[in-house]
């Protein structure tokens, strides 16, 4: 922190960067929690389309069913990263709880970490396997499984941003001294 013309303190450049960082992380869970909804509202409306057609106008369409696994499957891995984004996530605090804040913080940053490594590995096989996927149709026929593979990768790297973000979250509150409750994880938000 930085002393300014009015005797108070300003943040670094680095806690500045970090929350220009954050900021943009929020933006994007924003923007993903809208288009989550709508995907959510797209797969409501395919499979009332299709019960629809198949017992009412005897017309059932394959493609239908397939297109709403698939979004399901999106909707699954875009999702993991609002909730991480927000800690409503599954997680057992039972034993963490009993610990002291810093050590708390040192296994949550290493639980992330984790987390990142698997998303980076992620990403990459799910590149791989859409690449595979691009002259391969869906049982449908109708479309090929490049796009609902591919929306692996892109989760992937919605849960990399989101992870990193945590991270620095955490390490700015470790380094801060900022004590952690069960409740909002992240503190770093609540003081900008």
């Amino acid at each position: 922190m930085a002393n300014n013309q009015d005797g108070g303190t300003r943040p670094s450049l680095a806690m500045r960067v970090i929350g220009l960082f954050d900021r943009a992380t929020g933006v994007i869970d924003t923007v993903l929690q809208w288009t989550l909804a709508g995907v959510l509202a797209v797969i409501y409306l395919l499979l009332i389309g299709q019960v629809l057609l198949r017992y009412v106008i005897f017309f059932p369409m394959g493609w239908i069913e397939d297109l709403a696994a698939y979004l399901l499957a999106l909707l699954a891995l875009w999702g993991t990263a609002c909730c991480l984004r927000s800690g409503q996530h599954l997680k057992v605090e039972v034993i963490l709880e009993m610990m002291p804040s810093f050590v708390q913080r040192l296994i949550l940053i290493a639980i992330y970490v984790f987390i990142f490594y698997f998303s980076y590995k992620m990403m990459f096989a799910g590149l791989q396997l859409a690449e595979l996927g691009r002259t391969e149709a869906a049982p449908s026929r109708v479309f090929t499984l490049y796009w609902p593979r591919i929306s692996i990768a892109v989760g992937a790297v919605l849960i990399l941003i989101q992870t990193a973000n945590l991270i620095l979250q955490e390490i700015v509150a470790l380094a801060l001294n900022r004590p952690r409750t069960p409740q909002n994880p992240v503190q770093i938000r609540s003081h900008q």
